[in-house]
């Protein structure tokens, strides 16, 4: 049957039936012949209205009696003649009831459009991700996202998205432990620890210390349930011990815990929890003393690293939504690179704990610059300055973000020089201090008697 074909959204045809006539734009009509359904439905969804693809958001009108051109470039489109059909059984169910009480009558559309309608929403999903991991990284930079598709902005989000769905990968492997850690503090930590390990930051051994430590910390939070407002639970032993850990003398390391961060404000998100500012700032700052040794550039990368993260992983209008709850202008993330020692002495500070727990102040609201320097930006950092875990064997990336990671640079260092490695590494947030660091998880760290352990 030939016929136009046109996507409108669901108030279009309230409307339609209301009024008997649609006005539509020319470009919204597609001809389709007898066997190019598909084709022209694709066409004409080119020009449908930009609103989130959930499956009752568009429908299919089939106008089978000629429109009536009415000036402008606008077409008027008859409602007799006219038959409508869903994109997917779940629409079906959703939009039958009231077409019914309008005398529509809706059919679902045939496969080859539930097919392309599928895989058109996934890209439309992934082009707005990017939109708003570019959105919030100009509002903490006061930068505008260079046009360059090429440029070393846009090869961090690519290959951060990469790292996300690796990450993701990883612990879908472990369904049982991913059960256990959804929604909670845990969830974004193994994400990380499964991509360290299998980027040969983290030894493999089941009695690694990394593991032992990880281990007591997921468990306290898969019995506790908890997911925090911010992701450094320094006051936390558990976590502390666990952070002890990891090796952050390796700049890949803090990449990942980059990625975590981002991941664990944007799970509050997406669990229904307000947005906490002040958690994500604090969070941030951490992040930030920890990439301080190789300078502001690598500092604006890592902290790009977790907004990038955070924006691709917000729904749709959840970026916007946050800079109209905030007080943070645009440039806020300039503060970010100055570090906590600046920060220190605070009437109104909250207190925290370092990972070797030796308390610091963080205020609770940070002064903000409206300027950013345009030159200290990832556009004047090499391409290789930032590596993150990623499946070597099958997605290679010669980029901004490394898919490899090297393998750790002293395999044949013994346990001791590791240790002291450990040691003199800076905690963030504080100054080094010659302490020895607790290596060992108390007794209050092991799961209760009546937990299992969880298998990493």
């Amino acid at each position: 049957m030939n016929r136009h074909i046109v996507v409108i959204t669901f108030l279009e045809l309230l409307n339609w039936n209301s009024k008997g006539l649609l006005r539509v734009a020319s470009q919204r009509l597609v001809w389709c012949h007898v066997d190019g359904a598909a084709a022209a439905f694709q066409s004409s969804l080119q020009f449908a209205p930009d609103l989130e693809p959930a499956d009752d958001a568009f429908l299919i009108a089939n106008v089978e009696t000629p429109p009536r051109d009415s000036g402008n470039g606008t077409l008027l489109l008859p409602l007799d003649g006219t038959k409508f059909e869903v994109l997917s059984e779940r629409s079906s169910r959703l939009l039958s009831p009231a077409a019914k009480r309008m005398n529509a009558n809706l059919e679902l559309a045939i496969e080859s459009i539930q097919d392309a309608w599928v895989s058109w929403k996934k890209r439309y999903n992934s082009e707005s991700a990017d939109q708003q991991s570019r959105r919030i990284w100009a509002w903490a930079w006061a930068n505008p996202w260079p046009s360059d598709p090429q440029s070393p902005q846009e090869q961090l989000l690519r290959n951060s998205k990469k790292c996300i769905a690796e990450m993701s990968r990883l612990l879908a492997e472990k369904p049982d432990l991913r059960e256990k850690i959804a929604g909670t503090s845990a969830e974004a930590w193994m994400h990380m620890a499964l991509a360290a390990e299998q980027g040969e930051l983290l030894a493999s051994e089941d009695d690694a210390e990394w593991r032992r430590a990880t281990r007591a910390y997921i468990t306290s939070c898969a019995r506790t349930g908890q997911l925090n407002a911010a992701f450094f639970q320094n006051a936390d032993t558990i976590f502390s011990n666990a952070f002890d850990a990891l090796p952050l003398d390796r700049v890949e390391m803090v990449e990942l815990v980059a990625t975590a961060i981002g991941e664990h404000h944007a799970l509050r998100l997406n669990t229904g929890q307000e947005p906490d500012l002040e958690a994500l700032v604090s969070d941030l700052r951490i992040l930030s003393d920890l990439a301080a040794k190789d300078g502001p550039d690598r500092q604006k990368l890592i902290i790009s690293t977790a907004l990038l993260t955070l924006g691709g992983l917000l729904p749709g209008t959840a970026v916007g939504a946050l800079m109209v709850k905030t007080d943070l202008q645009a440039g806020w993330g300039t503060t970010l690179l100055q570090g906590n020692k600046e920060q220190e002495i605070a009437e109104d500070g909250m207190q925290t704990v370092s990972p070797g727990n030796s308390a610091v102040t963080l205020p609770h609201s940070i002064a903000v610059s409206e300027a950013i320097d345009n030159e200290s930006g990832p556009s004047g950092a090499k391409p290789e300055a930032v590596a993150v875990a990623v499946d070597r064997e099958t997605e290679p990336q010669p980029s901004m973000v490394s898919a490899t990671v090297a393998p750790l640079e002293s395999k044949a260092e013994d346990d001791g020089h590791a240790a002291s490695t450990k040691k003199s590494r800076p905690k963030p947030g504080t100054k080094p201090r010659n302490k020895k660091k607790q290596t060992s998880t108390s007794s209050e760290d092991a799961p209760p008697p009546n937990q299992g352990k969880l298998s990493l």
